[in-house]
């Protein structure tokens, strides 16, 4: 067994969550990072865990803004009503199966997470006019029969090139079929020219999806997801 990665947990749960959603920071069009603080924002989630990143990081890793050194963080946030946990973060430098290993590890021991689903985003030649496409990759085709009430996908057929590193999204996904999760990435094209500042389009689209599956699913079918154009 690997050595598990230091986990601060913050508050216990009174019940499990289910469903784990994955957002990393400085991801294309920042995708990942602002559909989770928009979830975790919207369904009023509690701090549940942090991992502690000193291991994982050089001190290349560290920035600085405005004359403040900017730490590594990722966090755990829990939303008990929604049975839902959500995690934001910054992929680690070093000892990546480490890193994916004890985050499954706590999301799986602690709240009891029987699913995993990614967001990424990824740099596109479509116009900012053209309607978004959500694509998808699933770890098993009982897990694409499941979501497909919830959304009409377009499948993304992406093989790691030969001598090259996997996504870490990947590398999550691998991890969490051996530990017996079913797991599914999503990835949204954006315009090559709103990768720094950002898609609301591509938001639009992967929050769409998530208050169907996730959220009014939980509830009475009221939208929870409310963002202009």
């Amino acid at each position: 067994m690997p050595e598990k990665l230091p986990f601060k947990i913050m508050s216990q749960l009174k019940g499990g969550s289910l469903s784990l959603v994955v957002g990393w920071e400085k991801d294309s069009g920042v995708l990942g990072a602002t559909v989770i603080e928009y979830l975790n924002k919207k369904l009023k989630g509690q701090e549940f865990g942090e991992i502690e990143v000193s291991r994982f990081f050089s001190l290349d890793g560290v920035a600085v803004e405005n004359k403040v050194v900017q730490f590594p963080r990722n966090r755990l946030y829990a939303c008990e009503k929604k049975s839902l946990l959500l995690f934001a973060g910054d992929p680690p430098q070093h000892e990546w199966y480490a890193f994916l290993t004890a985050l499954i590890d706590v999301a799986q021991t602690h709240a009891g997470v029987k699913e995993i689903y990614t967001v990424g985003g990824m740099a596109g030649l479509n116009a900012h006019t053209v309607p978004r496409e959500l694509f998808a990759v699933f770890s098993s085709a009982e897990m694409k029969e499941r979501l497909s009430a919830y959304h009409s996908w377009r499948d993304m057929d992406y093989q790691t090139p030969a001598g090259q590193r996997p996504t870490f999204n990947s590398f999550l996904m691998w991890a969490a079929r051996r530990r017996g999760i079913q797991s599914v990435s999503l990835w949204v094209p954006i315009p090559f020219y709103l990768i720094s500042a950002g898609d609301a389009q591509a938001r639009k689209i992967v929050l769409e999806f998530f208050d169907q599956r996730l959220i009014s699913a939980t509830s009475t079918r009221r939208s929870y997801i409310k963002i202009k154009r």
